[in-house]
């Protein structure tokens, strides 16, 4: 995964899948078909990671275990 501040040009945001309304994840395939980037959509100017579709499944995979393990920021 990398991270990019510039703008992506062409890219059409969705909202990603979340429990309740305070969704703030965001994603877009990316123009060349390499993956999908990933954005804060209260903040879209802070930049946006980019990862491929094995890394996305990775992520997906270590989430829960994540989740469970960890206190809630701010907590």
């Amino acid at each position: 995964m990398s991270l990019y501040d510039s703008e992506l040009t062409g890219a059409q945001w969705f909202s990603a899948p979340c429990g309740g309304n305070n969704c703030c994840i965001e994603a877009a395939a990316l123009p060349d078909g390499s993956g999908y980037a990933l954005r804060n959509s209260t903040a879209p100017e802070a930049g946006h990671i980019r990862a491929t579709r094995e890394e996305l499944r990775g992520l997906a995979m270590l989430l829960p275990s994540l989740l469970e393990e960890q206190p809630d920021a701010g907590s």
